[in-house]
Formats: structure tokens, sequence, C-alpha cells
């Protein structure tokens, strides 16, 4: 059933979309796609959305699309897990245009939030929901019960109601903490709302890290060490301990040729986290190039 529902929603809902625009599709990967089309690759004219592993990025960030002189676009829309602000970045500079965001799940029928492109552009959201459709961000306790709404820019679960929201699964065990409220649908991600209604994923509540009672997003950290000049690939995973219960590992991949020591990287964390428990203290050396 997943595997129907994204293509029904990338072959039916998305490229419907783009036709009545006048869009004509270039397929960048022609043995990734079936041969559900006639075989001719004509130079994208108008607009298209492209999957993001039909392209290929490299460890710089570099985009790097098959023929990249014969391809025009207005802009380029994604989905998926959040994608990083430098990678989107780097979109920015190949097409010269837009990187939107688009955010759902199959409980919600697909997309229910979107990056407008009449709207300005916050790149790392994804946008505003659809017509008819609500998001907030709430707090709930260990039972995945609701426990009250977010300030603006307060992190917290992201849940969703709509139209295209479905009524429950089948078996009750399983709608156990599926809605945080009646018609509520509990996304398991974690995201804020800033002070114009633009929502932003920071994780997945089961990736939190919760070091002696504070909560650590692993995203956010990332974000940090992708800000640094020679950090190609950054990750945060947790590591029991005994004190804390467990303590951020940031793992990070330089760019080719860069050079960057354990002690530079955690200082530059240390000033640009601002909360300090989110702060990897450990050190130990690796081969993998890891911080923590």
């Amino acid at each position: 059933m997943l595997v129907l529902h994204h293509n029904l929603n990338r072959f039916l809902i998305k490229l419907v979309s783009f036709f009545t625009y006048g869009a004509q599709i270039r397929l960048l990967a022609p043995g990734f796609i079936p041969n559900y089309f006639d075989g001719s690759y004509d130079k994208l004219r108008h607009i298209a959305e492209l999957d993001w592993d039909l392209l290929v990025i490299d460890e710089a960030h570099n985009v790097c699309p098959a023929e990249p002189g014969d391809l025009v676009f207005v802009l380029v829309s994604g989905g998926g897990s959040a994608i990083p602000v430098a990678v989107g970045q780097a979109y920015q500079r190949l097409i010269q245009g837009p990187v939107l965001e688009v955010y759902g799940m199959t409980e919600t029928a697909s997309v229910l939030t979107m990056s407008y492109p009449e709207r300005p552009l916050r790149l790392g959201s994804v946008g505003h929901p659809l017509p008819y459709s609500r998001v907030r961000i709430v707090k709930i306790d260990g039972d995945s019960r609701y426990q009250g709404d977010c300030a603006p820019d307060e992190i917290g679960v992201v849940a969703m109601a709509g139209p295209g929201v479905f009524g429950g699964y089948v078996s009750d065990a399983h709608n156990r903490g599926a809605f945080v409220e009646p018609g509520w649908v509990n996304s398991g991600d974690l995201g804020r709302l800033d002070a114009d209604g633009y929502l932003w994923i920071t994780g997945r509540a089961k990736d939190l890290i919760i070091r002696g009672g504070h909560n650590i997003d692993p995203q956010a950290i990332e974000e940090v060490f992708y800000q640094h000049p020679a950090v190609a690939l950054a990750a945060l995973v947790s590591q029991p301990d005994a004190y804390a219960g467990e303590v951020p590992v940031a793992y990070v991949q330089l760019h080719q040729g860069a050079q960057a020591g354990e002690a530079e990287l955690l200082a530059y964390a240390s000033q640009h986290i601002s909360e300090r428990a989110a702060v990897p203290k450990a050190r130990r050396a690796s081969s993998c190039n890891s911080a923590s």
C-alpha cells in the first residue's frame, strides 16, 4: 500500500498538476522509471518536480545533474526527510530558482503543507498548510496524551488536521497515540511554528536525545556543524551515559582537502549552540572524524 500510495501521489497528483500548466517533462534517469511514457525526452520548458535521488549530491553539496546545460528550471520542490539548508542552497545555485519543500504523510493523504512560490521563501521551512488544512505544535506526555499547545518557535510534536486526514486505523491497538485530540493526527515529528505561521520540521520524536532531562534535537545540532566551512557531512547520535542517561556524539566528514581538528570543531559548536546541554562534551579519537 505504501508503494501504491507514493506512485499515485507522484504520477497522478504531481504530474497531472504540471500538465495543467502546459509543462513538458524530461526524465533524467530513463532506467529509473518504468516505460510509462513514450520514450521521448523533451527539453523541460516550464516546470518540473524532481525526486532528490535523480540528482547526485557530492560531499561538497555540489549538485550534479545529467546534462546540466540541457535543463531549464522554474522551481524544484521536494519532500520526504527534511532537506539540510546547505543542500537546499546548493540546489538553488544550480537551478537559479527556489527550492520549495512540502510536508505530509500517508495518514494525511500525502502533502498537507507546502512552501508557496508567491510567498517569501524561508529555506528549511516546509511552508504553510494547504487550504482547509491546519497544523499545531503540541506538548504530549510519555503516553502521547495532549498536554497543551506550544508557543511560537517552541519545539513540540507536529499535529495535523484537515479533510485529507484519515479517521484511524482498522486495529484499535494501532490507534493508541495516533491522535493527540479528535481529528488531530500525531505525526511523530518534532517541529515549530514561527511567528508568521511557517512550519519548521526539526526531527523525529523518537530521535530525541535526553541528556539529564534536557531534550536535544539532533538536526538542530547537525545544522550548526554544517555551517563550519570544513564540514561536508554531520550526524548527531546518542551515547548511553551512566550519569546523564544519554550524551550527544557528533560524527563529521570533512570536505576533501579540508583541515579541522576535534578541538576546533567542538569549540565551534560551543560558540554556536545556545543550549549548553546540547553541546557535545566527551572527546575521543576516531578514524571516522568524530567529535563527541
